[in-house]
């Protein structure tokens, strides 16, 4: 892409037949990086990575040139635009700077593809392959790395192994390579085209009575009871942005809700599938498609995302932070919509300053709470993206969940929770750590209540809401509650139970434990982080928007976490605990003191 103002000879004299005078070159300068035109070069050329170097980033340049380029200036947004606009359609692109080294092998080579298919950049094609729940992982117990494979049975077809076995070498060489610095910040550039027009900025009338109402992630846990919601407390038409294909795809959504036992006959003329993918430009929806959808549709649900705590940003990157730009392009353009974000409270991370540290929840983010996790950092590039989009008119409202729980009454749970892989965890395992980490659980019916309630008062655009529990409750209320169940758990020191999790995530990738283990610190328990900061959320706004409400917050007690066991032991999620008189006998057939002591 070409320098701005620069004459024209600094990028195309080895080009020219015959050499230009300096005036000549002086007053034909160069117009400058154009993304939209570099777009239209790399469509014809399809390639599979593209790069531009940044050299008007180069120290050397500026006492050249006396230029030096900011975050805002001109070339650097239209490259960032560029860069994103192909890492949408499947292209890898990065913006060069200093030295890089690129190597292109067989693996770059359509030709040698099994499938004669082009292939897709690596991360791209693992974070499909994750999505299906096809995981990784390495055997370092050897001098040679080995790669090995779990997967769902019957997904781990002849092509996809004849594709493992191709790029083999490439997966191992991404699994070892330490992760690359993100920089946050520079990843939250809303496109320029993002914006309400001046003639749309006036709200309709009775904003806060929707008629038509694009949900995405209705096939999540949360996504789903909040489909169940907007059915139950608006009479509004949903539209559900799915994956898969238009016979099967209003099924799934039933599927789902009657999974969950939230699904009711009456609301099948108002479910109304829209097929698109959230990592897609435009939502992979068709140009007809969206001009119609874009019309019709007056308030947007954007609760969305890929949520996998232990993939980096760059996996998740399309979904969660693209997917959110195409969202925010969709409630501005044709007509201005309402835009209501789904967040989470792991967007923001403690400083480093010590002691308890209160988060508002009318506080920005900023770069000195930047989170660690992939998910989190994802979550917190997309909501920077939600208030620029707030920042040029798109009224915006916020809602930023802790961790959610089971239904508080029927105890339906997700088996990707975080409370779900604790418990099963903790008993796979027979050991749980000493000491008390606090429990900050929200059931699901009870957040998705508060989301569409709130959502629906005028005097909540603008603002952030903070869905976490006033009375956390402490780990040792949960362990009291297996112990009573019957279930032999033995309390160790955090620092040794911790290093099970270690060789949990080196040799177990199927493990309950093994999918929530960043959440776990070095020093998790309270005893052991008095000195470390903690945070405390805010959440002011969130009680005086549900006060003149019949919302309650359920208690965190032993009656609401022995809902969620028996759910998860009728239903098979778990065992059953072994009759104390079985261990008694087990144990006194092996001579097994230890085992009587614990008992």
């Amino acid at each position: 892409m070409e320098c701005d103002g620069a004459p024209y000879t600094w990028a195309y004299n080895p080009l020219l037949t015959h050499s230009v005078s300096r005036k000549i070159a002086q007053t034909r300068r160069l117009d400058g990086s154009d993304s939209d035109r570099a777009m239209q070069l790399i469509q014809q050329l399809n390639p599979q990575q593209v790069y531009v170097y940044a050299m008007g980033q180069e120290p050397w340049l500026t006492h050249i040139t006396s230029i030096e380029y900011t975050a805002n200036s001109r070339p650097i947004l239209e490259s960032d635009r560029l860069i994103a606009n192909c890492r949408q359609q499947g292209i890898y692109a990065e913006r060069l700077l200093g030295s890089r080294e690129i190597i292109l092998d067989g693996s770059l080579i359509q030709t040698k593809q099994p499938t004669h298919q082009p292939l897709q950049p690596l991360q791209t094609w693992l974070a499909t392959l994750a999505s299906q729940d096809i995981k990784f992982s390495l055997d370092t117990t050897d001098p040679t790395p080995r790669l090995k494979c779990n997967a769902p049975k019957g997904l781990l077809t002849p092509e996809l192994q004849a594709q493992l076995k191709h790029r083999k070498a490439e997966i191992i060489q991404f699994l070892t390579a330490a992760p690359a610095k993100i920089d946050l910040e520079a990843e939250a550039i809303l496109d320029r085209a993002i914006q309400p027009t001046v003639q749309i900025l006036r709200l309709p009338q009775n904003t806060n009575v929707p008629h038509n109402i694009l949900l995405t992630g209705a096939t999540g846990f949360l996504g789903a009871f909040l489909l169940s919601e907007l059915l139950h407390q608006t009479s509004a038409k949903i539209y559900c942005l799915i994956r898969g294909d238009r016979p099967t795809a209003h099924h799934k959504l039933i599927d789902r809700l009657s999974h969950y036992g939230i699904w009711q006959d009456s609301f099948t003329d108002r479910l109304i599938p829209v097929i698109g993918d959230l990592s897609q430009p435009q939502l992979g929806l068709s140009p007809n498609d969206w001009e119609t959808l874009t019309t019709q549709i007056d308030t947007v649900y954007h609760n969305g995302a890929w949520v996998h705590h232990t993939s980096p940003y760059s996996l998740l990157k399309a979904t969660n932070v693209l997917g959110t730009q195409e969202a925010l392009r969709f409630a501005c353009h044709n007509q201005v919509k309402p835009f209501h974000f789904i967040s989470t409270i792991s967007v923001f991370a403690a400083n480093h300053e010590f002691g308890v540290q209160i988060v508002s929840e009318q506080e920005p983010l900023s770069a000195d709470r930047l989170p660690s996790s992939g998910y989190a950092q994802s979550k917190w590039v997309a909501e920077k993206l939600v208030a620029i989009a707030q920042s040029r008119g798109l009224p915006i409202t916020i809602y930023r969940p802790g961790a959610i729980s089971g239904h508080s009454q029927t105890g339906v749970f997700n088996v990707n929770d975080f409370l779900y892989k604790l418990i099963q965890g903790c008993i796979q395992l027979g050991t749980v750590p000493t000491g008390e980490m606090p429990l900050n659980l929200m059931p699901v019916d009870h957040v998705s209540k508060a989301i569409v309630t709130i959502s629906q008062q005028p005097t909540a655009i603008g603002k952030a809401f903070h869905l976490v529990h006033p009375k956390p409750c402490s780990s040792d209320l949960l362990f009291n509650v297996l112990h009573s169940n019957g279930y032999l758990i033995q309390k160790v020191p955090y620092d040794r139970w911790r290093s099970h999790l270690l060789d949990i995530a080196q040799n177990s990738p199927t493990h309950p434990l093994y999918a929530i283990m960043p959440l776990f610190s070095t020093s998790h328990t309270q005893s052991q982080s008095d000195d470390l900061p903690i945070l405390e959320f805010d959440i002011t706004n969130t009680i005086q928007h549900l006060q003149n409400t019949d919302i309650l917050c359920p208690p965190i007690d032993s009656h609401l976490l022995q809902t969620y066991l028996s759910y998860l032991i009728n239903h098979q999620f778990i065992n059953p605990p072994i009759p104390r008189s079985n261990c008694l006998k087990e144990a006194h057939h092996h001579g097994s003191n230890s085992a009587l002591h614990r008992i």
